[in-house]
């Protein structure tokens, strides 16, 4: 899992729970993200989420599409 900011680009790698289920703290409320996911060398499409998007719980499913 990795979740890039734009100001400063900084890119965090986290490792998700059993259930694929994942958490990040301490982001900056004033700025956007983009969020991809990773497994066995396939990658998720990259969301993004912004400053604007509404709550503070903001909640991101990435798919990743294993085999044909």
């Amino acid at each position: 899992m990795q979740i890039q900011n734009n100001r400063p680009l900084m890119v965090r790698s986290y490792i998700t729970q059993s259930g694929g289920e994942y958490h990040f703290a301490g982001l900056d409320p004033d700025d956007d993200y983009q969020l991809r996911a990773e497994y066995d060398g396939l990658w998720s499409h990259t969301r993004t989420f912004s400053r604007f998007d509404s709550g503070s719980n903001r909640k991101v499913n990435l798919t990743i599409r294993l085999g044909r």
